[in-house]
């Protein structure tokens, strides 16, 4: 990730929201609901960034499960690297 760049803070934001989500209700956000989180108008949008979280090996994906995202230790240490840093 390059430092301090829009696309970089959006897709962690949208980690942050699918982390939080799942804590608060038990269970992940749905594609639309991410979408709708961020703000996009449309649900291919926010197919495109939970499949690039997926690709980046931020966020899991179990195939077949409805709802089956959850965030790797790899998204939750880059939430961490990011809250320190927003926090200095």
């Amino acid at each position: 990730f390059p430092s301090h760049d829009k696309t970089r803070t959006a897709q962690i934001e949208a980690v942050m929201f699918i982390d939080e989500y799942h804590r608060m209700n038990k269970y992940p956000p749905s594609v639309r609901e991410i979408g709708n989180y961020m703000g996009f108008s449309s649900s291919s949008t926010a197919q495109k960034i939970v499949s690039l979280l997926h690709d980046k090996k931020l966020i899991a994906i179990d195939s077949g499960v409805a709802r089956g995202m959850r965030v790797t230790p790899l998204g939750k240490s880059i939430i961490k690297e990011y809250m320190s840093e927003i926090t200095e």
